[in-house]
């Protein structure tokens, strides 16, 4: 999601009670990648950690077959880059694939409001 639709979303409320505005004012994209096929999944995960790799970890959650891992680039205490790679695999050929890769200049504080 490109910076002047980030902008659009300026001074949205939902559920009455979470306002977007000082948060999103701080991103320049959101780009969002979703995948439930497992060949393909097996396939970009490689792709995604080697982007990772040359971030700092910040958290790393593997419990059975669920992974959620969490990188950044810092800038002092603030972020221009998070990457969030989130892995479900099940016994029941449940598989699916979520990452989220956000640009800007925005403090953890920010990343509550989102």
């Amino acid at each position: 999601m490109p910076q002047s639709m980030l902008k659009s979303m300026d001074g949205m409320q939902f559920n009455g009670s979470i306002n977007l505005s000082q948060a999103v004012n701080k991103l320049k994209s959101v780009e969002v990648l979703a995948c439930l096929d497992p060949v393909t999944i097996e396939m970009i995960i490689p792709a995604l950690k080697e982007d990772a790799d040359k971030m700092e970890t910040l958290s790393k959650v593997i419990d059975e077959g669920d992974s959620v891992e969490i990188y950044a680039v810092r800038n002092g205490e603030r972020f221009s880059e998070l990457y969030i790679i989130n892995v479900t695999r099940s016994d029941a050929d449940k598989h699916e694939l979520s990452a989220i890769y956000i640009t800007g200049d925005f403090s953890a504080d920010d990343l509550k409001n989102l």
